[in-house]
């Protein structure tokens, strides 16, 4: 799985709904006004290092922090009822700790800066547009080439933070939450939108 849908397990921007969260700039061509944020932890796998004895295609397996920011009122409930109303935006960021002996990535548990292309500590992120049958379109999708995510509260599964991020369209956000919702649900989300989604 490339980076670019990797980022689609962290946080989304669609209408899904933010308590309290203000996201500035453009996503593709348009504003965003946020609504709930939502977090899961969900799997994530990446290449073993070699200096653990890892080869060619070997994996370490591991846990990411999934966010996602919408502007529909309760965004855990549109997941559950597998609801994503077509042309909805998805702006995704994975963030996530790397250990540095095994390479095995985990969720942030202190506050901390996550950033893109960072090395211990990285933020994946991704722009895109939920098209017909749930697909994203390749026409309208862009990859974070730069910028950074910050988590300042870890609290029981609820997280509160900013950043900013740059795009490999031109694109450029920034984005402050103070509080999410623990949606376990939300992990359907992990590389995109699932099949059985309604989009329409």
């Amino acid at each position: 799985m490339s980076n670019r849908w990797v980022g689609l397990l962290a946080l989304c921007v669609f209408p899904l709904g933010c308590d309290s969260t203000v996201v500035g700039g453009r996503l593709l061509g348009a504003s965003l006004a946020a609504g709930k944020t939502i977090s899961v932890a969900v799997p994530l796998s990446l290449p073993a290092p070699a200096s653990d004895g890892g080869g060619p295609g070997d994996m370490v397996a591991g846990q990411a922090l999934a966010l996602y920011v919408s502007s529909l009122g309760d965004s855990c409930a549109s997941v559950k009822a597998h609801r994503i109303p077509g042309g909805t935006a998805l702006l995704t960021v994975l963030l996530y700790d790397v250990d540095p002996d095994s390479g095995a990535p985990s969720v942030p548990s202190i506050p901390a800066t996550y950033k893109v292309g960072g090395v211990a500590a990285v933020a994946v992120a991704n722009i895109a547009r939920v098209g017909a049958g749930c697909a994203p379109s390749a026409m309208a999708s862009a990859a974070a080439s730069g910028g950074s995510v910050f988590l300042s509260r870890l609290d029981g599964g609820e997280f509160a933070g900013g950043g900013g991020l740059d795009f490999d369209n031109d694109d450029s956000v920034t984005l402050s939450f103070d509080s999410t919702e623990n949606c376990p649900a939300a992990a359907d989300l992990a590389t995109g939108v699932p099949a059985g989604f309604d989009c329409h």
